[in-house]
């Protein structure tokens, strides 16, 4: 929470998330899935565009922001599972 993620733990997780993008659309029924999603929620046409700007203009300082804000270490709990 301190400290965030490095430099490259968030060049390496933009490029996992946008490499992968073009997947999301490599067939009839995932564009047609991806269309359907638009509708359902009515998004606008342009909403994977700016989904892809918006991971692209993460920086480490708006991260470090947003863990400040929401990650509260003291109310986590550590839980186990499995045999001892």
């Amino acid at each position: 929470v301190d400290n965030g993620p490095t430099e490259q733990e968030l060049s390496d997780a933009k490029e996992n998330l946008l490499g992968g993008f073009p997947l999301r659309f490599d067939s009839n029924a995932s564009i047609s899935s991806s269309l359907t999603v638009l509708g359902f929620y009515e998004l606008p046409i342009d909403y994977y565009d700016k989904v892809r700007k918006g991971i692209e203009d993460v920086s480490l300082a708006s991260i470090q922001d947003a863990f400040k804000r929401r990650i509260k270490p003291d109310n986590m709990a550590i839980v186990l599972v499995g045999s001892a």
